[in-house]
């Protein structure tokens, strides 16, 4: 999957000392889906780009819990003063957290402007800290009557009871024509906790990334009984 020409554009347009100087760097240290609050330390153990021509990268977090999060980010944002394409604020701050160095951002930036999306498979592995919040919306939780279990939804922010029924199913497609959107879990802040061994690691990955590759024939074998 080629990138988008809106981001190719805005990478560009900087270089990585620019960069450094956008970026959010920040000192610190159940079940399947992660929960709402703070993940002092996940680990990047997945990248899916195959929307990059939409300018949309998803990086997948996991935690020694078992507990994951993907996190869906857009590579462009239009600066409102210039009009111009840059890259988004998201993306940056997460630059920041895997691999804060001025020169490992060009060498990020030199492999994007020439197509190399498997650039991105790199942070696998990476190690960081992230917040997580929930954005407006519903939420839906269960609750107890004489009757039995039923499901309800309320807004996220106000706690306002929106809907019930026995059948999520039922009143998620209540919502849905109702024009009611659920509240979705999204990086609030991304903290910087293993930015040396990140870029280290980086730098070794690009090298061998670069390598040629060896030849996949064999032309130095003989037939077993052959001169």
């Amino acid at each position: 999957m080629s990138f988008g020409k809106d981001f190719l554009a805005a990478v560009r347009a900087v270089d990585g000392k620019s960069l450094e100087q956008k970026v959010i760097t920040s000192g610190g240290g159940g079940g399947r889906f992660m929960a709402e609050g703070s993940h002092p330390e996940v680990r990047v153990v997945g990248v899916e780009r195959d929307r990059l021509d939409e300018n949309m990268l998803t990086i997948k977090y996991g935690n020694d819990h078992g507990g994951e999060h993907s996190d869906r980010l857009f590579l462009v944002d239009m600066d409102r003063k210039t009009g111009k394409n840059v890259i988004h604020w998201r993306f940056t701050n997460l630059l920041g957290a895997l691999i804060p160095s001025v020169d490992a951002y060009d060498a990020l930036l030199a492999e994007i402007v020439i197509g190399n999306a498997g650039v991105f498979d790199l942070f696998i592995g990476m190690r960081l800290g992230i917040i997580l919040k929930r954005g407006r919306g519903y939420v839906i939780d269960t609750a107890r009557a004489p009757e039995g279990e039923y499901y309800q939804a309320k807004d996220r922010e106000s706690g306002e009871p929106l809907a019930v029924n026995v059948s999520i199913d039922e009143l998620k497609a209540e919502l849905k024509e109702r024009g009611l959107k659920p509240s979705y879990m999204n990086v609030n802040k991304y903290i910087n906790t293993h930015g040396e061994s990140n870029i280290n690691t980086f730098g070794l990955s690009l090298k061998a990334l670069r390598q040629p590759k060896p030849s996949t024939g064999f032309p130095n074998f003989k037939v077993a009984g052959g001169v």
